[in-house]
């Protein structure tokens, strides 16, 4: 490719992902883990050693380096899918011996289709799968380059990056054992070169997840074993079906958001993308000498040896997208594609372009490129119908709304606090649904001089009691060295009581509540004492603000 053609390139899949990303909204919240992730990231905490990932905020951290988080997060997840669709470009073009065309399809499909994963909206969570989704790819294509190249610099690279990925995603695990496969479709596997290259990068996988496994073998430490780890066989092969069929079968229906302008936008801007590129490269540009003679031409057009090229890479993207599935369909409780479209998403792009490509090949030659072009719209426009549903769907069940209402009118009456208060929600509406999800809200918002228990709420990570002496709230054993979170006890005259009613306001209560444990004799409890005002602005409190 030519540097002209490289910049078009890049231009086309920027395009296709700002259709994408334009459309998603920084607050769309679960229940659970957002707080979370802000309060550990700010704090440069990246272990979550409960899920047995020592790496897991790894790729959150760049979210917590701008001024308002959530919009920090929304752009780091927006960049990781641009990293993505960009990777899966460099890594098809590897595999399809230059064939670009091929591979601007995989890499907008990259970004455009996953139509039913819906945390591939939930920008805050979704940091800590699409980074790992990058990082495969990153190391797949160093991986490949390090083959092509015959560099063992690179080749030590991708092994790197993979470890790392790995131990910051268990679940990269099985597509990262499909690295040796694309040695072995480069080289072929009658060389010896090819399978040192793939023994190396695979050896390297394998003891990443040996030493995870030394500690998912424990289930009292590893939330992992809670989902339902079921290995038969055929449950794993049926749910494994499912999945394919959540990927592959919404090709076949329109979302209701189709008829939409963001749909049109999108068809648009890779409509002309699209062209641009085939006017501006060699599809043909081999950059590698091809394995076989795939020009001998046939009648109807194309050549059989590349029928029989793209038939090949479509398989390998099916078996790319299948180790992908792989670890959640090992799950009973995953029912649905939820979480599962991140690390199947390029397997599945890549056999979307082969297949498109496949098609076009049995037109005259004069329509291929425009018969590539025309399902790849309809890939395209049936994945942004697909983003803005679900879009739709988020912004009437984020718990955005609910918690921040919550945190604005707790900040609002009590602007600051004394170092080591204990904040109690009595919660009617349900806003914060686990202990832990307050409890790091508010001690992000208090700058860790406040602590915060949800009555009756799970208490998943942390549990708390009331006594003659005054509330002791217990993290868990797993998690107090990584998070320097250990046990502690208040004092009732250390605690703050807040109720949010049926009508969504928040109240600081001044006299003990009939619904807690009764108060002690002895005990005093004056939430005023606790509260500072007329102090400076709490800088962390900004994050409140609408993005």
């Amino acid at each position: 490719m030519t540097t002209r053609s490289a910049l078009v390139v890049g231009l086309v899949l920027a395009g296709v992902w700002a259709t994408q990303f334009a459309w998603i909204a920084p607050t769309n919240f679960t229940p659970t883990d957002e707080w979370l992730y802000v309060s550990l990231t700010s704090r440069g905490i990246v272990d979550c050693p409960h899920m047995q990932r020592p790496l897991a905020l790894l790729w959150a951290l760049p979210g917590a380096l701008l001024p308002h988080r959530f919009v920090g997060y929304h752009l780091t997840d927006g960049v990781y899918v641009l990293l993505t669709g960009g990777l899966v470009f460099l890594l098809a073009r590897r595999l399809a011996a230059g064939d670009v065309l091929l591979a601007i399809l995989a890499g907008a499909f990259a970004m455009a289709w996953a139509p039913r994963d819906m945390n591939r909206l939930v920008t805050v969570q979704a940091t800590v799968a699409a980074g790992p989704t990058a990082a495969v790819l990153l190391a797949f294509v160093l991986l490949v380059e390090s083959w092509v190249r015959s560099r063992r610099g690179l080749l030590v690279l991708a092994c790197v990056v993979a470890f790392v990925t790995l131990r910051s995603y268990e679940a990269t695990a099985a597509v990262l054992m499909g690295g040796p496969l694309l040695v072995l479709w480069m080289g072929g596997v009658r060389s010896r070169r090819s399978w040192l290259w793939a023994g190396a990068f695979g050896s390297v996988v394998v003891l990443g997840v040996a030493l995870t496994a030394l500690v998912l073998r424990r289930p009292d430490v590893s939330y992992q074993f809670a989902l339902g780890f079921d290995p038969r066989p055929l449950p794993v092969l049926g749910r494994l079906v499912m999945q394919f069929g959540f990927h592959l079968l919404p090709l076949l229906s329109l979302p209701p958001a189709f008829w939409t302008v963001g749909v049109l936008v999108a068809v648009a801007v890779f409509a002309l993308g699209y062209g641009l590129v085939a006017a501006s490269v060699n599809a043909r540009d081999h950059p590698l000498p091809l394995r076989g003679d795939w020009r001998g031409p046939v009648k109807g057009g194309g050549s059989m040896n590349e029928r029989r090229r793209l038939a090949g890479l479509a398989g390998l993207g099916a078996i790319l997208a299948a180790l992908g599935y792989l670890p959640f369909c090992l799950l009973a409780s995953i029912q649905s594609a939820t979480r599962t479209q991140f690390l199947s998403g390029p397997g599945i792009a890549l056999l979307l372009a082969a297949a498109a490509m496949l098609l076009s090949a049995f037109f005259p030659s004069r329509w291929r490129r425009a018969t590539a072009g025309v399902l790849g719209a309809w890939v395209v426009a049936l994945g942004t119908g697909n983003t803005l549903t679900m879009q739709r769907l988020w912004t009437g069940m984020s718990a955005y709304p609910a918690q921040t209402s919550v945190l604005q009118q707790l900040t609002a009456r009590a602007p600051d606090v004394r170092p080591h208060t204990l904040l109690v929600l009595l919660d009617e509406g349900g806003a914060f649904p686990a202990v832990f999800t307050f409890r790091h809200a508010v001690g992000y918002l208090y700058d860790r001089r406040a602590a915060g228990v949800v009555w009756g709420a799970s208490d998943y990570l942390y549990s708390f009691s009331f006594d003659a002496e005054g509330v002791r709230l217990e993290p868990w054993p797993v998690i107090r060295k990584a998070w320097r979170d250990e046990p502690t006890r208040y004092g009732y005259d250390e605690v703050v009581v807040a109720q949010r009613g049926a009508d969504r306001q928040l109240v600081l209560l001044r006299d003990w509540p009939a619904s807690l444990p009764a108060l002690p004799s002895s005990a005093r409890y004056d939430p005023e004492a606790r509260i500072v005002r007329g102090g400076p602005p709490v800088p962390a409190q900004r994050i409140l603000h609408r993005p």
